[in-house]
């Protein structure tokens, strides 16, 4: 299955909703499903990551 992660909170912040996506998106893909997080902006981000898509 295919599965969009559309939040606004995601790494590198911290919180209950980032860690709510992450451990989410983590056992998604341990079933065997493709995950593509859709998050904010921030500074200090890694230019490219797998599977997230960074919008303003």
């Amino acid at each position: 299955m295919n599965i969009l992660m559309a939040t606004n909170a995601f790494y590198p912040h911290v919180g209950g909703v980032a860690r709510s996506v992450q451990g989410f998106t983590a056992e998604f893909r341990r079933g065997g499903h493709r995950v593509l997080v859709v998050a904010p902006i921030f500074e200090g981000i890694p230019g490219k990551e797998a599977d997230v898509v960074r919008v303003p």
